[in-house]
């Protein structure tokens, strides 16, 4: 679970296959993005508004911020152990 305090946001994953983003001030769900893989752990980076997320697979999953609030949630590869 990460929480952005500076924009209301908290965000969530887990193995199926969800990423889930609340605005809790508002107590709703923003977004509700599904994966094909399983979500395993995920951590932000504020100076690249940027999401990783780490799969079930050994994947690390780049989502910027940006996408994941327009709904569209397009990811790329950081990290794919078979490389």
């Amino acid at each position: 679970m990460i929480v952005l305090p500076d924009i209301g946001l908290l965000m969530s994953c887990s193995y199926d296959k969800n990423l889930i983003v609340w605005k809790y001030h508002e107590e709703r769900e923003l977004a509700r993005l599904e994966r094909s893989e399983e979500l395993r752990c995920m951590d932000y980076l504020k100076s690249l508004k940027t999401l990783f997320v780490g799969t079930n697979d050994k994947i690390i999953l780049t989502i910027p911020l940006e996408e994941i609030l327009h709904g569209t949630g397009d990811s790329k590869y950081a990290y794919n152990k078979d490389d």
